[in-house]
């Protein structure tokens, strides 16, 4: 819950309050789905065979939700990890 609503505050302070955030059980993602998936360090390795993810070291850093979701955002690769 707490990195759903940092995630949400970093994404109003980057102007993407359009952007939907949803929180999902592991076994409700979807590899193959273009979604991008925002975890925490400790569910990096179960993510491993997604093509979007973002990890989060510090989920009480607002300054590094921004900056990982800017690149994020800016990658046009089709597959992306920013850790």
């Amino acid at each position: 819950m707490i990195m759903e609503m940092n995630l949400r505050r970093a994404l109003a302070a980057m102007g993407k309050q359009k952007v939907e955030v949803r929180h999902m059980t592991l076994s409700e993602a979807n590899s193959m789905s273009d979604e991008l998936y925002v975890v925490g360090l400790d569910l990096a390795p179960q993510m491993s065979a997604f093509r979007k993810v973002v990890v989060i070291q510090n989920m009480l850093s607002t300054e590094e939700y921004i900056d990982k979701l800017t690149r994020a955002f800016k990658s046009t690769e089709k597959k992306f990890r920013i850790e």
